[in-house]
């Protein structure tokens, strides 16, 4: 994952994608270009996923659910959850910088919830984009959510 951070980081990419069956892809002045990697397999997917997770983090994913045993559903549920836990821990992020912002000000007016934080993020000069990648992200965490409630063991 740290080479192809790394290249993503010397083409000047904005996003990183990484997608099974497809080489890794970077956004550099808005258009998708391959890195010269072989397209990767669903299991280098997971890999260089969960090579940004811990191994509690890893553990509590699979162990909360009994997964599906279709290696399609399987995988919606996964990648689902991946993407939609870093979404979601990006909008509380952002929340805490400007919570962090306010108490350093001294102004709490300044701290304030999840739309403050995403209307702070149009202000930056890839505003639009973070909020539709946020958005998409949140939506793959409702995604995922669905799955949970389905297959979470009790």
């Amino acid at each position: 994952m740290e080479k192809i951070i790394k290249a993503a980081v010397d083409r000047g990419a904005s996003d990183l994608h990484i997608t099974q069956e497809s080489p890794p892809l970077i956004r550099v002045h808005g258009e998708l270009r391959p890195l010269a990697y072989p397209p990767l397999t669903a299991n280098d997917t997971r890999t260089l996923c969960y090579s940004l997770l811990t191994e509690a983090q890893k553990k509590k994913f699979e162990e909360d659910m009994q997964l599906p045993l279709q290696p399609q559903a399987r995988q919606i549920v996964e990648r689902s959850g991946q993407v939609g836990f870093i979404a979601k821990g990006f909008s509380v992020g952002t929340i805490g910088i400007l919570v962090v912002i306010a108490a350093i000000q001294f102004d709490p007016n300044k701290a304030s919830g999840l739309d403050a934080a995403l209307r702070s993020l149009t202000q930056t000069p890839l505003g639009p984009w973070l909020l539709v990648l946020v958005a998409l992200g949140l939506a793959a965490y409702g995604v995922f959510c669905w799955f949970d409630a389905k297959y979470h063991r009790v």
